[in-house]
């Protein structure tokens, strides 16, 4: 009697296997459980070239943006992110140089050139003067038809589209791309603030005879300048930012990113 049993149990239990293997031929597969070295062994085996969280899957550089020649000047996409990454890097090399030797910009290039201020003032002035003209050429690569298509597959700005304003659109009118992170939209933002502070220290500097920029800051609030303080503001301040842009997340390649260069 127990044989008889076992032996109807033997094929009944079969029968349930090949059941509920039928059942999953039709039902659909599951997705394994992403836990972060499963996604880190997944972005390893796909290369380099695709991107993680948040973003789309592959990065791609603009190849058919406009390029020019770098002896000449033009407004271009990829001059302008040029541009923005000297300011940057000029600019925080101005505050550094300002807290070592308490001059701004121009008075930092007297020591190193030991020319007479007036005379440094007047030659940035000609250089700067000097590729505005010469970049505003109608002639010029600016205004070819190859670089307005180029320039044109950016999206549009506060000035361009009439649907953003500050009440609807605050940070889109003037630009704030919205997230933290190593983005180009972040970068190119933050290449045209430095440009125009930059540009501003040096007005600044010559108005109000060598004060850098924590010099300049300091006018408006009554404060002298403290190298320790300021030294410690500052750091503060890009500590922020770069714990902000490591802790959100958003890095590499997004949506879009082609337009900006």
């Amino acid at each position: 009697m127990t044989t008889t049993m076992m032996s109807q149990s033997i094929p009944s239990a079969v029968s349930f296997k090949s059941r509920v293997a039928s059942r999953q031929a039709f039902m659909p597969a599951r997705a394994p459980v992403a836990t972060p070295a499963r996604q880190l062994r997944v972005l390893a085996a796909r290369g380099p070239n695709l991107k993680p969280k948040n973003n789309i899957a592959k990065v791609k550089y603009d190849e058919s943006a406009f390029r020019t020649s770098p002896l000449e000047s033009a407004f271009t996409r990829r001059r302008e992110i040029f541009v923005g990454r000297i300011a940057m890097t000029g600019f925080f090399s101005a505050v550094v140089g300002e807290l070592l030797t308490g001059k701004g910009a121009l008075g930092q290039l007297g020591l190193e050139t030991r020319l007479p201020q007036p005379v440094i003032n007047w030659l940035v002035i000609a250089i700067v003067g000097f590729n505005v003209v010469t970049a505003l050429n109608p002639f010029g690569s600016t205004f070819s038809k190859e670089n307005q298509q180029d320039v044109r597959k950016r999206p549009q700005g506060a000035v361009q589209n009439p649907k953003k304003n500050v009440l609807n659109d605050p940070k889109g009118t003037v630009g704030i791309p919205g997230e933290f992170g190593f983005l180009k939209k972040n970068e190119l933002f933050v290449g045209r603030v430095a440009m125009l502070g930059f540009a501003a220290e040096l007005v600044g500097e010559v108005l109000t005879k060598g004060k850098g920029p924590i010099g300049q800051l300091g006018l408006p609030l009554g404060l002298p300048l403290n190298p320790e303080y300021a030294g410690l503001g500052l750091a503060v301040w890009v500590g922020f930012f770069l714990v902000a842009a490591i802790g959100n997340g958003y890095f590499g390649q997004q949506e879009g990113d082609e337009e900006i260069y």
